[in-house]
C-alpha cells in the first residue's frame, strides 16, 4: 500500500519532495466535497447562489460558487446569457456550469433545447466536458 499526502511546501521534505498533479488535486477535492458526481453543483448559501433570473434574453446568473467534477468555480459578478427567442413553440434551455478540460475552465454556459421539445440532456464526459445546472436547485 502506497501512502501520500498533498498541499505541503515542495521543499524536498516528506511528501513535499514532489509536486502533485492536477488529477491528484481534483480527485482529492471530489472525494472530500462531492464524493458522488451527481450531487455536485452550486454551493448553497454562498453569495447569491448562482440564481438564474429572467424569462427573456438575456437571462442573468447571480454571484455564487460551485463545484463541477471537483473543479471549484466562483463568480463575483452577475453573468448574462443570451437566450434565443422561440419562433413558434416554447423551448427549454438549461443554464449550466460547464467544466471544459480542453479550455481548462469552468464557466456558465447555455445548453440549447429545441422548440416544442423537452429540456436538453447534459454532456457529462470526464476528461472532456461536464455540465451541471446552475441556480439553487442545481
Amino acid at each position: 500500500m502506497a501512502e501520500s499526502s498533498i498541499f505541503w511546501t515542495t521543499n524536498g521534505t516528506g511528501d513535499g519532495g514532489a509536486n502533485y498533479t492536477e488529477s491528484q488535486l481534483i480527485a482529492w477535492l471530489r472525494r472530500t466535497f462531492i464524493r458522488d458526481a451527481t450531487t455536485q453543483g452550486v454551493l448553497a448559501g454562498y453569495a447569491n447562489g448562482l440564481k438564474v433570473t429572467g424569462t427573456t434574453t438575456p437571462v442573468s446568473v447571480a454571484t455564487g460558487a460551485g463545484m463541477v467534477y471537483g473543479f471549484p468555480y466562483e463568480s463575483t459578478g452577475a453573468v448574462t446569457v443570451d437566450v434565443p427567442t422561440p419562433s413558434v413553440s416554447t423551448r427549454i434551455d438549461r443554464i449550466v456550469l460547464r467544466a471544459d478540460w480542453s479550455a481548462q475552465t469552468v464557466r456558465i454556459a447555455r445548453v440549447a433545447g429545441a422548440e416544442g421539445g423537452s429540456a436538453p440532456t447534459l454532456t457529462q464526459t470526464a476528461g472532456a466536458t461536464w455540465g451541471r445546472p446552475a441556480g439553487p436547485a442545481g
